[in-house]
């Protein structure tokens, strides 16, 4: 199949909706990306009475520092390729 005809193809399937849209994975290392993540929880004060709990550690030190650890090592393992 030639180029011409591969692009009319996937032109004609993209305006008939068979395709539907298009996408790139990329790779965060290479980019030059760390990891950042944003997390938003909501509590609905009706529902935490059934939700085990766990030990948190020392309160004065903050509740997610160890998360904060973690991830902190995980985006510099990410930015060296994991060595």
């Amino acid at each position: 199949m030639s180029r011409s005809n591969a692009y009319a193809r996937v032109e004609a399937l993209t305006d008939s909706g068979v395709i539907t849209g298009y996408s790139a994975q990329i790779d965060p290392v290479k980019a030059g990306l760390g990891v950042c993540t944003l997390v938003f929880v909501t509590v609905h004060p009706q529902l935490v009475a059934g939700v085990p709990r766990r030990d948190l550690g020392d309160p004065g030190r903050g509740v997610g520092e160890d998360h904060h650890r973690r991830a902190r090592r995980h985006a510099a393992d990410a930015r060296s390729g994991g060595r």
